[in-house]
């Protein structure tokens, strides 16, 4: 049986598949051009996109602006970076961004010195595509967390958007800032 045949046959078992799931990393970050940025930095550990970063966003929003399969909703982890980069991909699809705290990178003690600031109430007053409605399904509380406690919280996350959100014909972007 040929490859072609292989996966005709695989979707003619699985049928249409319940929607399409995209996962987009943020863009361009400033402490990756400025080695200097981190010291005079409030938030180290949460560095902000640079020009260039918000410009990719914008193309990537533009980009999928034009993708047949419509997306329907918006997650998004909780770091500046990725609401910025949700931020112009909302603004393409006219849509609100849900802060899904279980999309949040790990928290490896190496990378981190505590646990960052990501108060979800100046998230919501600094970003107005924010959804102040949606409910994070996942509370931060592990700090540091095992690379194992990190693929977990990944896998729950996930499993529960798709399960939850994603129906026949439905659409969800997750944005990361670190990558599956």
């Amino acid at each position: 049986m040929s490859d072609e045949e292989d996966n005709n046959l695989e979707e003619e078992q699985l049928g249409d598949p319940a929607g399409h799931l995209y996962v987009v990393r943020h863009g361009e970050r400033i402490d990756m051009v400025d080695q200097t940025w981190e010291k005079t930095a409030a938030e180290p550990d949460d560095p902000p996109l640079t020009e260039r970063g918000i410009l990719q966003a914008r193309k990537t929003g533009q980009k999928l602006r034009t993708e047949p399969h419509k997306i329907e909703h918006i997650f998004c982890s909780p770091f500046l970076r990725c609401l910025q980069t949700a931020t112009e991909i909302a603004e393409e699809l006219d849509l609100q961004i849900k802060v899904e705290y279980g999309l949040s990178e790990w928290f490896k003690k190496s990378w981190f010195t505590k646990m960052p600031a990501l108060d979800l109430n100046v998230i919501q007053s600094a970003f107005s595509r924010v959804d102040k409605s949606y409910k994070s399904f996942y509370e931060l509380k592990n700090f540091p967390e095992s690379l194992t406690e990190c693929c977990l919280r990944f896998e729950k996350t996930t499993l529960n958007l798709i399960t939850n959100f994603m129906e026949k014909d439905k659409n969800i972007l997750l944005g990361k800032a670190s990558a599956f």
